[in-house]
């Protein structure tokens, strides 16, 4: 018996019903994709999703088809002036006098600043005063940008506040501002700027629907039942959220899930097999 010729047939056999297989499977995801923008199947998902302790009562359903393609870069200078400018406004906004006592610590060349502030001028700046007067800064340079708040979190009389610049409505994950505080006002301020070009192409993304099966792959099953309270859509550059070196290019978009604990999921936006 001549075993290299079997072995030969063997290996050609699993080759060509692997192809088959990796066809069918092609076939079967395009139409699956496609089945995925009916509201049946959207109810059908929610319905497994639930019996699996996963839950979408609370959400508007998110459905969009097309997604800008935006580029994220830094801009020094906005970045140096913006913070010196928020903090002049705000003393200007409060009847006095008095200039802020304040030292820089200066990180990554001057990408990230954070001041401290002596406990004698925290009652001169106000959190929804300086996130106002921040709102406007950004939108005299792009009517499009914005700040929207993401979460608070507190411990004692500490509150930490997150918030994330908004471009047209989508969430940038690399610019941010961050702000310490307790009874007595602000003791800490960080932030970096996040600058935005849009091109005119559009980018395909996944149908709402798949964005929900792709969820049950996602959540551990030790981690439910679990109650989603909203999706949106959040582009970024890289994995964290509060890194110091910004970099330039184009930012991925993610469909981003908050469950009602601040649980936070992010699924790959992008519709990968093309049109």
């Amino acid at each position: 018996m001549n075993w290299s010729k079997i072995k030969i047939y063997i290996i050609s056999g699993l080759l060509i019903a692997n192809i088959f297989l990796f066809s069918l499977f092609y076939f079967d995801m395009s139409s699956f994709s496609s089945s995925f923008n009916d509201k049946k199947s959207l109810e059908n998902i929610k319905t497994v999703l639930s019996n699996n302790g996963i839950f979408f009562d609370k959400v508007s359903d998110l459905n969009v088809s097309k997604l800008p393609v935006l580029e994220i870069y830094t801009d020094l200078k906005v970045q140096s002036d913006m913070l010196d400018q928020l903090i002049s406004d705000s003393y200007k906004d409060v009847e006095s006098s008095k200039l802020p006592y304040y030292r820089f610590s200066k990180l990554d060349l001057g990408i990230s600043l954070n001041r401290m502030f002596k406990e004698s001028d925290y009652n001169y700046l106000r959190e929804d005063l300086l996130v106002k007067l921040a709102d406007k800064y950004i939108a005299d340079i792009d009517d499009k940008l914005s700040y929207r708040l993401i979460s608070v979190e507190k411990n004692g009389d500490i509150k930490k506040s997150y918030y994330y610049q908004s471009y047209d409505g989508y969430l940038i994950r690399d610019g941010y501002i961050y702000i310490e505080s307790d009874a007595k006002g602000i003791k800490k301020i960080d932030y970096k700027y996040a600058g935005i070009r849009e091109s005119k192409d559009f980018q395909k993304n996944i149908p709402y629907s798949e964005v929900l099966y792709r969820v049950l792959s996602t959540v551990d099953i030790a981690d439910t039942p679990i109650d989603f309270v909203s999706v949106d859509i959040i582009y970024q550059l890289s994995d964290s959220a509060l890194k110091s070196d910004i970099e330039s290019g184009d930012a991925s978009p993610y469909f981003r899930l908050i469950g009602s604990e601040g649980e936070v999921y992010l699924i790959k936006a992008l519709d990968i097999r093309g049109e």
